[in-house]
């Protein structure tokens, strides 16, 4: 499926005159395959991500299960065999699912040729392992209502003591301004 776009005078050439004008290079040209239906993932491919989400969720669902580790702990445990080969779309999206899921992150680790021999993988290009990293997150600090309040009203009666002590001495300090006023007033009736 290729677009011919024809220069201005060419619809009246023969059909010799076409494959010279061809032949010359010059007058056609190819825009190239229309790749906008094309499909991201194959069949095949999603085939092969969603088989990588399921081991994915076991694995998950099996390590989260473990009570005896420590927070702070990371695990870094393989997920997937070179046979099984995610492609650049399910692997942003495999990535993204794995992500998605506190304290995990994926990584692809190539394959050296000793792997390669040992998985009897017979491609000559890069293959990769996939690697699935769990860090225990560490549990947030649950405050009781009782603490907060506690700590509320220690602030507030701090505040309040300021501010008592602050009006009670301006109380104090008006008080002797009006005996003084008094006084003088007196003196001079």
């Amino acid at each position: 499926l290729y677009t011919i776009k024809f220069e201005k005078g060419m619809s009246g050439m023969s059909f010799e005159d076409l494959l010279i004008h061809l032949w010359d290079g010059g007058g056609i040209r190819f825009h190239g395959v229309d790749r906008s239906n094309f499909a991201d993932k194959s069949a095949a491919a999603q085939r092969r991500e969603d088989s990588a989400v399921s081991e994915f969720e076991k694995v998950r669902a099996e390590t989260e299960a473990h009570t005896d580790l420590r927070p702070g702990t990371t695990l870094t445990l393989q997920l997937l065999k070179p046979s099984c080969h995610l492609t650049a779309a399910c692997w942003k999206s495999f990535r993204e699912h794995v992500a998605s899921r506190p304290g995990w992150s994926a990584k692809r680790r190539v394959a050296t040729e000793k792997e390669k021999k040992e998985y009897k993988e017979t491609r000559k290009g890069k293959v990769y392992f996939v690697d699935v990293k769990y860090t225990i997150i560490l549990p947030k600090r649950k405050v009781s209502l009782r603490s907060k309040e506690k700590k509320e009203n220690e602030r507030g009666e701090s505040s309040n003591v300021t501010e008592r002590s602050v009006t009670e001495s301006n109380a104090s300090a008006s008080a002797e301004n009006v005996k003084s006023a008094t006084a003088e007033n007196m003196k001079s009736v």
